[in-house]
Parts: structure tokens; C-alpha cells; sequence
């Protein structure tokens, strides 16, 4: 079998490490600083696929990768839900009442807000999670702490402080898995439309979607960052073959139209 090289943000130890190990598990591994790294990697052939975090249960979508999604020329070729448990990780001997600064990911601070809440610890917002953990092991205080999971606390040699303190045991991280190819196979759609600025545009869209028996998964709006108050929506649905003829209404409802994966 082929041995992929995958690529990732983050180090290992990270979600998206493991979601890489789940997926391919038998690959080549490149990790790197940002997303957008990453999109640009695919983009110019440098790594086979990569693994992108694009939604949690309980905070939404992360933002940032939807903006990514719209600029780079990759495609969804599959999505993975991952369940995550936030921890709050220390060095070994350390102790909670000694803490005065966390490190994570901004997600893992808001997955974690009622437990953070009174603390009076300074947050300090990492790339990732894995990266915080590695920053607290590196630094060795015993003021330091991070937010990550029970791998990563066994990866770096970090003493568990507290487990799960997520404000939700039902919490869940929606992965994509990015090629610069178009799948040729899948009944899921994700699509992006930016729209005229009037009345019914929307509804256009939506009701085309529903006319060629297309379920709508999620909709989502972004500002277009170009004209104040414009946005563009990035749309999920499930059927059958995206055909000529609803591909034709649909660009003619829209201003931009782009299809972003197939899976």
C-alpha cells in the first residue's frame, strides 16, 4: 500500500495527530505551525492530504479554517468526528493551588470556560494544545499549566491535575481531511456561495437545494472581508450526483459559487 505523507498542525500529541493516527496510521508525518501552512502544502502538492479541525459541538466552527477553505483550491475528501476531553496538565509535582498561567488553544480555553471561571489564572493562547503541553515540560515551573489530553500529559511526562474539565462531557471535534483533488465518489457536498446583497437571494439557493431532494447538513455566513456587511455562506448537504443542471441554477443564483469537497 502506498505511504501517504499527511500533513498536520500542531506536534505530536495533538488532536489532529490523532486523527492522523486513526486515519493513517502507517504514513508519513509532517507537521506544521498553522492551518494555512498546511492548505498550502496540499495546494502545491507537498503533502498527500491534511488534517484540518473545522467544528466543535459545543464552541462552532473554527472560523479562520473557513476563510482557508475558501481562498486555497483543496478539497474535502472526508470527515471525522473526534470526542475530546480537556485536562488541565502541570509538571511532575505540581499543584494546582500553585498555577498562575495556562496555556492552549483559544478552543480549549472555551471548551474549559466554567472550570477557568474565578481562577484568576492568566491565560496564555498557544497554536495548540500539544504545543502548550510541550511549553509547560520545556519551561518545567511549577506556576505553569496546560490544557490538553491524557496522551499528551504520557507524551511530555506532565502530571494529570485535573481530568476532564470540559463543560460538557459531550464534546466533539469535527475533522476534515484535505486533498487538491476533487473526490470523484460521496452523496456529501460541502459548497460555498457568496450572493447578491437582496431580497430572496438565500432562499434561491435553498430552495433549488431542496427541488433536486438535497437534505441541507448546516449553513454557515462568514463576512467576505472585502465589503462591509457582505458574506458568504458555506452550505453541507447529502443526496445523490451533483448534476449539470442543479450546478448551472445554482451559479446562476449566485455570485461566486465553488464546490469544496466531496466525501
Amino acid at each position: 500500500m502506498k505511504k501517504y505523507i499527511i500533513g498536520y498542525q500542531g506536534v505530536p500529541g495533538a488532536f489532529s495527530h490523532r486523527v492522523l493516527k486513526d486515519n493513517f496510521p502507517n504514513s508519513h508525518e509532517i507537521s506544521f505551525l498553522s492551518f494555512e501552512e498546511v492548505f498550502e502544502a496540499v495546494k502545491l502538492g507537498n503533502i498527500d492530504y491534511g488534517i484540518i479541525p473545522v467544528e466543535n459541538s459545543n464552541t462552532g466552527e473554527i472560523n479562520d479554517v473557513l476563510d482557508l477553505l475558501k481562498h486555497y483550491n483543496c478539497y474535502i475528501k472526508k470527515t471525522y468526528i473526534l470526542k475530546i476531553d480537556q485536562n488541565l496538565l502541570g509538571i511532575k509535582g505540581s499543584n494546582i493551588s500553585n498555577i498562575k498561567e495556562v496555556f492552549s488553544h483559544p478552543q480549549g480555553f472555551l471548551q474549559s470556560r466554567l472550570y477557568l471561571k474565578n481562577k484568576h489564572w492568566k491565560e496564555t493562547p498557544f497554536y495548540n494544545t500539544a504545543i502548550s503541553a510541550k511549553h509547560v515540560y520545556e519551561n518545567n515551573n511549577p506556576e505553569y499549566a496546560a490544557i490538553g489530553s491524557i496522551e499528551t500529559a504520557s507524551l511530555y511526562n506532565l502530571d494529570i491535575l485535573e481530568e476532564k474539565i470540559n463543560d460538557n462531557d459531550h464534546n466533539f471535534t469535527k475533522f476534515i481531511i484535505i486533498s487538491n483533488k476533487l473526490s470523484e465518489k460521496g452523496n456529501k457536498y460541502s459548497l460555498l456561495f457568496s450572493l447578491s446583497h437582496e431580497v430572496g437571494s438565500l432562499s434561491k439557493i435553498i430552495l433549488t437545494i431542496s427541488k433536486y431532494n438535497f437534505n441541507m447538513l448546516n449553513i454557515k455566513s462568514r463576512p467576505n472581508k472585502i465589503e462591509p456587511w457582505q458574506y458568504y455562506f458555506y452550505i453541507e448537504i447529502e443526496g445523490n450526483e451533483l448534476s449539470e443542471e442543479i450546478i448551472k441554477e445554482l451559479l446562476s443564483n449566485s455570485i461566486e459559487f465553488k464546490i469544496l469537497g466531496r466525501y
